[in-house]
């Protein structure tokens, strides 16, 4: 459940079918991968429009999988009586 929280809906620029915010294929190696895709893709392009919103919507996925992993805590404590 928290997995969902690092997909970005409209997928990476370029290659919407690639949702994940924290890995895919590399577009620089092939079957290497790169951590924070969206934002290493527009690094390269050095595009800092896109570098910008590229950071942010990472982010935003990053923060959205803490809240996720955060209430599945306070539901497990919730549900154990803690």
């Amino acid at each position: 459940m928290v997995e969902r929280g690092f997909l970005i809906p409209d997928g990476l620029v370029g290659r919407k079918w690639f949702k994940h915010a924290l890995q895919a294929p590399s577009l620089e190696t092939g079957y290497g991968s790169d951590v924070f895709p969206a934002v290493m893709d527009s690094i390269r392009k050095r595009d800092d429009a896109q570098i910008k919103q590229s950071v942010d919507e990472t982010a935003v996925r990053v923060k959205a999988a803490a809240v996720l992993l955060g209430a599945m805590c306070y539901a497990d404590k919730e549900n154990l009586g803690v």
